[in-house]
């Protein structure tokens, strides 16, 4: 609504005034877009408590201060957990739903886990395995687990796929290359190669290679 809008954007100009500093139409509007989700007072009192908070140790004298003090102050309020911290809070709860699991299926009947969880009890030895786990190794066992709960999440399918895939992830393109690197291998299985099809020569028009009778392979 055009009327949060500006009562938005009101706080937005006190906040600034707090700090003697410039509120930019462009630093405005970014605010307001990130602020969408918000009520008017929810902003407001975000911003009380950052004014309260925050001294010329965070905020230099007669500069804006950053979004994300005002983030943390509405976080806080709602209790929302994010980066690190919600990885780790997610890892934990995992590790109580294994625990659960393995008291309600036991050895016999492996139930279904989320992705991150299934690598972690294959990574640690397998379902029956983590089923033998003492009680008195539970807690090296859950500093383990939540340890590479966090160190996997959104990994775990290059993972699984070996060095080569991981290391995908980490150049230009990251997971859209992992991507590319699945399909070319993929194409390479269906032509009955055990190479990625880019190992041998393509043709411009389909990037599948010639065989010598000058027909596509398929």
């Amino acid at each position: 609504m055009a009327a949060d809008r500006d009562e938005k954007l009101a706080v937005l100009h006190g906040l600034a005034g707090n700090f003697s500093a410039t509120l930019s139409p462009e630093t405005s509007k970014l605010w307001l877009f990130l602020l969408a989700d918000y009520s008017v007072q929810q902003v407001q009192a975000a911003a009380l408590a950052m004014i309260r908070r925050c001294g010329t140790d965070e905020v230099p004298y007669k500069t804006m201060p950053p979004f994300a003090l005002l983030q943390r102050e509405l976080d806080a309020m709602s209790g929302t957990v994010r980066g690190a911290k919600n990885i780790q809070l997610q890892a934990r709860s995992e590790w109580g739903k294994l625990l659960e699991a393995v008291s309600a299926y036991g050895s016999y009947r492996e139930p279904k886990l989320c992705q991150t969880t299934a690598y972690c009890v294959r990574a640690m030895g397998g379902w029956a395995q983590v089923c033998r786990w003492r009680t008195d190794d539970f807690v090296w066992r859950e500093r383990d687990f939540i340890e590479l709960w966090t160190q996997v999440h959104g990994k775990t399918e290059a993972m699984a796929q070996g060095c080569e895939a991981v290391a995908l992830l980490a150049g230009k393109n990251g997971a859209a290359a992992l991507n590319l690197g699945k399909n070319t291998m993929f194409l390479g299985v269906l032509r009955g190669e055990l190479m990625p099809i880019t190992a041998r020569g393509t043709t411009p028009g389909n990037g599948l290679a010639d065989d010598k009778g000058g027909r596509h392979a398929v």
